[in-house]
């Protein structure tokens, strides 16, 4: 008969009766279509004032506005938690770019003498400073890139199923972005000791 169906059998003890003697009577949800949303909303107010006239709510509704209200609410709340933590990692990835620039300017103190000796201004050793951070920036743009793709990849698939789904066109705006923060991140972290390199004196530098 239409709506039968049995569970698992097993031989020991247990009566075995159709899933639709445990199914409920009567109705557990009702959809009311309305014409507008502003219809809803005014609908909604009067189905909640008449069917919970008490202090006690004996019917739950709900209009799709709140619904949308609420999803809005926890996108938001995500999107500035990732902003929050992609701020906190474009920060340290900049303190990480300017030490590594520091610490290369105090082991390669010599050779930049030795090259603003030879005739090297000092806008051609700010050049060659900042790029060495723009090509670290670069490099780890790429890096992440990468990572992001292949981590977008396998919760898509874990999601949804679809995989390719991290390849979306409105994605690579984003990762343009990104990537476009990442090289300026590198490019200010990179200033001070470009500047410091630059004005390196080349006998005190010699000495070192």
């Amino acid at each position: 008969a239409a709506g039968d169906g049995f569970g698992f059998a097993s031989p020991s003890n247990e009566i075995i009766l159709p899933n639709r003697e445990f199914q409920s009577r009567g109705y557990n949800r009702v959809l009311v279509s309305t014409e507008s949303s502003t219809a809803a909303n005014e609908t909604a107010v009067a189905l909640r004032s008449r069917l919970n006239s008490g202090r006690q709510e004996r019917v739950s509704v709900q209009d799709f506005s709140s619904v949308a209200e609420n999803i809005g609410q926890t996108f938001q709340a995500l999107n500035a938690f990732l902003i929050g933590i992609g701020s906190i990692s474009l920060l340290v990835a900049g303190v990480s770019i300017l030490n590594v620039m520091l610490m290369s300017t105090v082991e390669r103190r010599e050779e930049i003498g030795v090259m603003r000796a030879v005739g090297f201004q000092k806008r051609d050793v700010l050049k060659i400073m900042l790029s060495e951070a723009v090509l670290l920036g670069l490099i780890g743009g790429l890096v992440g890139i990468a990572f992001s793709l292949v981590a977008g990849m396998a919760i898509n698939q874990f999601i949804v199923g679809d995989a390719l789904l991290a390849f979306r066109p409105s994605n690579f705006l984003y990762i343009g972005l990104a990537f476009a923060f990442g090289v300026g991140t590198s490019l200010l972290s990179g200033l001070y000791p470009a500047w410091k390199a630059a004005n390196e004196r080349p006998v005190e530098a010699l000495r070192s």
